[in-house]
């Protein structure tokens, strides 16, 4: 889903946790719908990708990572109490400024919250 919130282009992508969809044809279909390389913030869902997966290369390349720019302790996002994974994402294109980054540990969900502070 694309939308715009106070000028700045938003991509949610979610992406299915499923053993049958091969990861490379959902990325694909993510890198060809993510067209924005500044002032964009790409939401990600169950991506089930560590940060130094190779399909996160051309997120990378124009956008910064959520937590490795901004964020303190674990970055991994699943489970909550012994982090494993990192299955969700928040990339903000460079142009951008990311103030702080934060992961909150929820008992509602196996995924943790995670949450960026923006500033134009």
């Amino acid at each position: 889903m694309k939308f715009s919130s106070a000028g700045i282009q938003f991509y949610a992508v979610d992406m299915q946790g499923s053993f049958d969809v091969p990861k490379a044809w959902e990325f694909k279909f993510a890198n060809n719908i993510i067209q924005n390389t500044s002032n964009t913030i790409v939401l990600g869902g169950d991506f089930n990708a560590p940060y130094e997966s190779v399909f996160l290369d051309r997120l990378e390349q124009n956008y910064n990572h959520f937590f490795s720019k901004k964020g303190n302790g674990f970055r991994e996002t699943w489970p909550w109490n012994f982090p494993l994974l990192s299955i969700d994402h928040i990339w903000v294109s460079k142009d951008l400024t990311m103030v702080n980054s934060e992961k909150i540990a929820t008992r509602d969900s196996d995924h943790s919250m995670i949450k960026t502070v923006i500033r134009k």
